[in-house]
């Protein structure tokens, strides 16, 4: 039994890598993350590019810094992804951005190795990435080093990493 984690991107439907798409297609069941109770879904609106709205199921992450009920949730959804692979279909957990970079399907992921279970994720383009893209920016030349960070607490950390780092990347 396998279940797959999809990055997505950084939110543009056009982003979103080919194999990323191939593993969408050939998933009977596709769960959506979902942090706004009024039912919007950044990543819902890009699946729906790609398949039909039929194989989506909506899981509900509240936006709350309680890890214990976000431990919860992930262990209620991985248990019912099991379920659903049981049942002999292939499922998929999409996130934004990439499967490995401060992502949702990193807690996932750990639930379901606790359980036995394999995944297999599939590369999204990273939003600093895509950002740095955008603005015609390089982020790192030869010689050079760069860091992504969550965005340090102190500015005394801050100063350090770009005392450090020719670049330094600045996450949520």
């Amino acid at each position: 039994m396998i279940i797959y984690g999809i990055g997505l991107g950084p939110g543009d439907p056009e982003l979103v890598t080919v194999k990323a798409v191939k593993t969408l297609e050939r998933s009977d069941v596709v769960i959506v993350p979902q942090s706004d109770k009024t039912g919007r879904s950044v990543a819902g609106d890009i699946v729906k590019h790609y398949i039909n709205e039929d194989k989506i199921i909506y899981y509900f992450f509240p936006m709350t810094g309680n890890k214990a009920d976000l431990d919860t949730r992930y262990s209620e959804l991985a248990h019912k992804m099991i379920a659903l692979a049981e049942e002999g279909k292939t499922v998929s957990y999409v996130t934004i951005g990439d499967t490995p970079v401060f992502s949702t399907f990193n807690y996932l992921h750990g639930k379901l190795k606790e359980l036995g279970i394999t995944t297999v994720m599939t590369a999204g383009i990273s939003s600093f990435s895509a950002a740095a893209n955008r603005l015609s920016l390089p982020l790192c030349e030869k010689d050079g080093s760069f860091c992504i960070v969550e965005m340090p607490e102190s500015h005394k950390e801050l100063t350090e990493l770009t005392n450090r780092f020719s670049s330094v990347v600045l996450m949520k």
